[in-house]
């Protein structure tokens, strides 16, 4: 029963990828597991180490002991397939395929409402199915395979979510997790299995949450189980061109490897990462580190995460700078500005964090200085932020103190008035810059006006 219950739970896993619902029944008297799909509007599943009850016709079967696959003509005409348990990648892909064919002929809306149906009348529900029960997404049943997500994992991941502005760093880590999972089971059931390296590039202004990202997914990957461990405490190395150059001949390259020995089982940063591709009397240097980091990559490609931040032009050269550098790095993702709302929000979590609590008043006026801070060559996103944050808890502190008997709820609270770039306050170029959002949007209000009394003057007759 354990190999049954292994190969269930690899085939669960399997099927929940491609968004099928699952009922799960483990018959105690046939040493046999069910799987019902979609309520019974696809077909089921019998795995077990014999051939089954004549009665249960099951169009799949997984047979523990299997060589090859079979098929067998049923009297009503139609194919009865056994699969070993080496081959559960091609079961999926002929499940997959009825399922296509059925909506393809019903439409997806009207699967959608055969499942609901179905689900309604308990269709699948009767004799043994009445003691079935349905799979949960997060239930693999203990899938065999190496990376679990455990509550740790799921923690970082979710911290990853929760980040706004994250939308294609989230879809990315999805896809690297699931091409893993997916890619142990296809080991397992002695298939071709494609290395993958998750090494990565990200790019994008300062601020943008380039660091705090690596961080969660080094977090996340160890307890997966893409990392090797080296203890509980999974490390965080973050590197800059000023920390590894020595004047020495030979030193920057052994700092290093130094560097990367203390970030087995994590994450190495290379901030700017750029800055190593320096030109003149330094060039040669700079190629032998380079050469030194990629060298490190290799032989350390299981057990370190290595993750190059910089912004999007200079990380080409980064990457150009040595051969081996592209090939270790195939996943670039771009970490754009904030939008405006988005840094309202990050403000709205870093004040909480800290226990005090923005009134509305207070948000309407950050987001007013969000967008002239926007247009500023120097803007730094989520560190323009906290600046803000920071000094209007210092304002906050000054005002609260000259009251005589301050509340909970007056230490807690930032008003409009505790912004220290108030409008009030606006430098001459930063006004100027005001100036010219108003204007532009009142003539853009005005031309809307234009068109509006056009369209009407051409209703009149």
């Amino acid at each position: 029963m354990k190999a049954t219950a292994r190969v269930a739970a690899d085939l669960v896993m399997l099927l929940q990828r491609e968004g099928f619902t699952i009922q799960r029944y483990d018959s105690k008297t046939t040493s046999s597991i069910y799987l019902k799909l979609d309520y019974g509007v696809c077909n089921s599943i019998r795995i077990g180490d014999h051939k089954g009850k004549k009665k249960y016709k099951y169009r799949y079967n997984v047979d523990i002991g299997r060589k090859q696959i079979n098929r067998h003509k049923t009297s009503e005409g139609w194919d009865r397939w056994y699969y070993p348990e080496t081959a559960l990648w091609n079961l999926l892909i002929d499940v997959v395929e009825d399922r296509r064919k059925i909506k393809d002929k019903h439409g997806e809306v009207h699967y959608q409402l055969l499942m609901a149906q179905c689900e309604l009348e308990g269709r699948g529900t009767k004799g043994f199915w009445e003691s079935a029960k349905l799979v949960s997404p997060d239930d693999q049943g203990g899938a065999s395979v190496d990376y679990e997500i455990n509550e740790k994992a799921r923690e970082a991941l979710n911290k990853l979510t929760s980040l706004p502005g994250m939308h294609a760093i989230k879809e990315q880590v999805d896809q690297m997790v699931h091409f893993s999972r997916i890619a142990a089971l296809r080991k397992k059931n002695k298939l071709k299995t494609q290395i993958q390296s998750n090494h990565m590039i990200f790019t994008g202004n300062p601020g943008t949450g380039k660091t705090t990202a690596a961080r969660l997914i080094g977090e996340a990957f160890a307890e997966i189980g893409l990392l090797k461990r080296r203890g509980t405490k999974v490390p965080f190395v973050e590197i800059h061109h000023s920390t590894i150059a020595a004047g020495i001949v030979g030193e920057s390259e052994k700092n290093i490897v130094s560097k990367f020995e203390s970030a087995r089982g994590g994450v190495l940063f290379i901030d700017e990462a750029y800055s190593f591709c320096s030109s003149g009397s330094s060039h040669r240097t700079e190629e032998k580190v380079i050469a030194a980091m990629v060298q490190c990559i290799e032989d350390m490609r299981d057990e370190v995460v290595v993750i190059a931040a910089g912004y999007p032009e200079d990380m080409k050269e980064f990457v150009n700078s040595n051969p081996g550098l592209a090939s270790r790095f195939p996943t670039t993702i771009h970490f754009p500005d904030y939008a405006v709302p988005e840094l309202v929000q990050i403000a709205y979590q870093m004040c909480i964090d800290q226990e005090y609590q923005p009134d509305n008043g207070y948000l309407d006026a950050l987001a007013s200085v969000m967008w002239i801070e926007k247009i500023k060559p120097n803007f730094g996103n989520a560190r323009t932020v906290r600046n803000h944050v920071e000094r209007s808890i210092r304002k906050q502190s000054m005002r609260v103190s000259q009251m005589q008997s301050p509340t909970r709820k007056d230490l807690a609270t930032l008003i409009a008035a505790d912004l220290v770039h108030s409008v009030g306050g606006l430098q001459n170029a930063e006004l100027e810059v005001l100036q010219k959002l108003v204007k532009d949007a009142s003539a853009r209000i005005f031309e809307l006006d234009l068109k509006g009394i056009a369209q009407k003057g051409q209703g009149i007759v």
